[in-house]
């Protein structure tokens, strides 16, 4: 009896399960990408604003099922591809701001770099997480919020579709259906998450160290202030993506705290700037116990330059680095401060005062810096 009436309520039970869409692929051959979604698809356009992309009109690709809500952001930002890195870093910044952000990670498809976020939405109004990538001069953005009536904020559907995105096509299921394009009477919409723009405040100068300088380096377009003697060298590494790259290292150590300011070209591949900026970051914290990972920006309004700022505890006790990483003007640019084992205390706040001491906006920066050299490069 007891085995019988465990079966009935099972049953019910199923019974009781409320019927979800089928998932189908989605591919796109002309924007370069697919997913996979369940629902009816709409198709409809809206607009994005940032203060460094400007306003923008975006295509966006919907669905609804079971209470949950997806869509698929495509920004056009061909017009300002050098840019890509930071443009990528403004959306994502976007997206979580005024949020409590829950996570905030890599993510990587096809030899491309992004950023996956989840956050919780104010007043309750749901859980949202979202995966950026910037490729081929576009935003892709994938977004799935969990809406309060649904109410299962740990389901897995949300990251099944964030992770279905592909931008080798040939991946896509057979069956993909092609995404159709908008037609010009579709109904306008915010669509980054009913954020549609950002005010940027300048950040307050750091107090000077009597030790430290400031140093300036007009042809590569950054100044930045270190303690110590600052010598040039020249660096060599190598990426999956960036290839093998030579590289300018503007190094000092003082009080057992390492800093150094790493410059590598890649004029010919702006466009990629977002995932070579990606591949950097992902090897800097690679195998290492990472302590914070979160946004870093540069200035403010159209002359803010985003990238991200990492602690990383290094392996066999050898010391914590901090580091931020910035793309700009074909140039990927890093600064690390590494306090050694020898130094002690890991609670300095020197790595803080030289990682924001980073400038691009030249024309700022306080009369009588050291000017750095340039050496020529293989």
């Amino acid at each position: 009896m007891r085995l019988t009436a465990l079966a009935i309520l099972l049953g019910a039970a199923l019974m009781a399960t409320p019927a979800t869409a089928a998932w189908r692929g989605y591919i796109s051959h002309p924007l370069g990408f697919s997913f996979s979604a369940p629902g009816e698809l709409k198709v409809e356009k809206g607009t994005y604003t940032g203060a460094v992309a400007g306003a923008r009109d975006t295509l966006l690709y919907s669905f609804v099922d079971d209470d949950i809500d997806y869509k698929v952001v495509v920004i056009d930002m061909s017009d300002k591809a050098n840019d890509a890195a930071t443009l990528l870093g403004e959306a994502e910044y976007i997206f979580q701001e005024g949020r409590k952000a829950l996570m905030d990670t890599f993510g990587r498809v096809d030899r491309q770099f992004g950023r996956k976020l989840t956050v919780d939405l104010p007043n309750n109004t749901g859980r949202a997480t979202a995966a950026f990538y910037f490729i081929n001069g576009r935003i892709i953005s994938l977004q799935a919020t969990v809406l309060p009536a649904n109410g299962d904020y740990d389901s897995p559907e949300p990251a099944r579709f964030v992770d279905s995105i592909a931008f080798f096509t040939v991946r896509a299921p057979d069956d993909a259906i092609e995404l159709p394009a908008p037609s010009p009477i579709e109904r306008q919409l915010s669509t980054i998450s009913g954020i549609t723009s950002i005010t940027s405040t300048s950040s307050p100068p750091m107090p000077a160290q009597a030790a430290s300088k400031r140093y300036i380096n007009r042809q590569l377009g950054f100044s930045f202030m270190a303690p110590g003697e600052v010598k040039t060298d020249i660096g060599n590494s190598r990426g999956a993506i960036a290839g093998p790259r030579q590289s300018i290292v503007y190094r000092s150590v003082e009080d057992n705290i390492e800093y150094k300011v790493t410059v590598m070209s890649f004029l010919q591949s702006q466009a990629e700037g977002a995932t070579l900026l990606g591949e950097r970051q992902y090897m800097f914290q690679d195998r290492k116990t990472v302590l914070m990972d979160t946004f870093s920006r540069v200035g403010s309004g159209q002359d803010a330059v985003y990238g991200r700022k990492i602690v990383v505890d290094l392996p066999d006790n050898k010391g914590r680095t901090t580091g931020a990483f910035y793309f700009t003007k074909g140039r990927l640019i890093s600064a690390e401060a590494t306090v050694l084992p020898a130094k002690g205390s890991f609670a300095s706040p020197d790595p803080d005062r030289f990682i924001d001491s980073i400038a691009f906006v030249l024309s700022r920066t306080e009369p009588g810096a050291v000017e750095l050299e340039t050496p020529k490069l293989e």
